[in-house]
């Protein structure tokens, strides 16, 4: 299926009829393909280095809802080479950069079969309006899979204080452990399935 990522990337996704494609010049070095499917919900982005097409920088999926919070991610250093973070996450790094070889060419595979054959639910928790947790569960080689996440606003992920996180972690607990359970609400959404 070609020699580098952008073949790749073109002959996997060249059914016109099914995916939407959009180019995006992030600057001079960086290229953003992303896929959309409407009739599923999900998108699919690539990011790569236009100089270096056998090098991608991130691969993620995730809903084009904007009611959905989280978007799964290529990481090769989790179980399936899968890990959830919310929309708002922009973070690089090692582990999520990918070499273009057989072996990685397998496990990105494997990875899209999520979003384009068997989608995820995400559940988000709210206490009094407010989220506090999101549940995101997937079957995956016949396991179920379960990530869970503690929402962050935005202020919270682009200037992190030291109590923030923990007191996320405090909040969740006096939900589900003293306040009124009674007044958890559960939104459930399905995607891609």
């Amino acid at each position: 299926m070609g020699n580098n990522w952008k073949e790749f990337i073109d002959a996997y996704f060249s059914d016109g009829s099914l995916f939407k494609n959009e180019l995006y010049d992030i600057d001079e070095t960086k290229i953003v393909k992303v896929f959309s499917l409407e009739n599923k919900n999900v998108y699919i982005k690539f990011e790569f280095v236009k100089t270096q097409p056998r090098e991608l920088l991130k691969l993620e999926f995730g809903s084009i809802s904007d009611q959905v919070i989280c978007k799964g991610i290529f990481n090769s250093n989790q179980k399936h080479n899968l890990e959830f973070r919310q929309h708002s996450w922009l973070e690089e790094g090692e582990c999520f950069n990918l070499i273009y070889d057989r072996d990685t060419l397998a496990s990105v595979t494997k990875f899209l079969e999520i979003p384009l054959k068997h989608g995820w639910s995400e559940k988000q928790f709210y206490f009094g309006g407010n989220i506090y947790k999101i549940v995101i569960q997937l079957e995956l080689d016949g396991t179920q899979m379960n990530f869970e996440l503690i929402p962050q606003s935005f202020e919270e992920q682009d200037l992190p204080m030291v109590i923030d996180r923990p007191f996320r972690k405090i909040y969740k607990f006096l939900v589900e452990s003293i306040f009124d359970k009674s007044k958890i609400k559960l939104k459930e959404i399905k995607i891609g399935s």
